[in-house]
């Protein structure tokens, strides 16, 4: 089967540049804590449920906010959302992977996560 790899061109906020969109590319790259060749999902950096709001609007415009996400692992991913529950914080707080990094739960989990073996 052939890897298809979109390029997140967001190498200010992601510390990993080449991060691959297709699930079914053995090269899958976390964008947190880096494991290669796990099967990853589309993190939205400035969550859905905060598009419609006016304030997110105007800070950054809908299509920055449709665009900015990054491609976590299934361990990164819960972990973001089980440590930083509420969108709302993760919208005005965390909108980068250095912010989320900064965050001293997540970036134990990141420090965690990448020793752990990929599937």
């Amino acid at each position: 089967m052939e890897c298809v790899k979109t390029v997140v061109e967001y190498s200010s906020l992601l510390p990993f540049q080449n991060m691959s969109k297709s699930d079914d590319c053995p090269e899958n790259r976390c964008g947190l804590c880096g494991r290669t060749g796990v099967r990853t999902t589309a993190h939205h950096l400035i969550p859905r449920a905060v598009h419609r709001k006016r304030r997110f609007r105007e800070r950054y415009g809908l299509e920055e906010m449709r665009r900015r996400k990054v491609d976590l692992c299934r361990l990164c991913h819960r972990a973001v959302h089980e440590l930083i529950p509420s969108e709302r914080e993760l919208a005005e707080n965390y909108s980068t992977i250095t912010a989320l990094l900064r965050h001293a739960d997540i970036a134990r989990h990141v420090a965690w996560a990448g020793k752990q073996k990929s599937r």
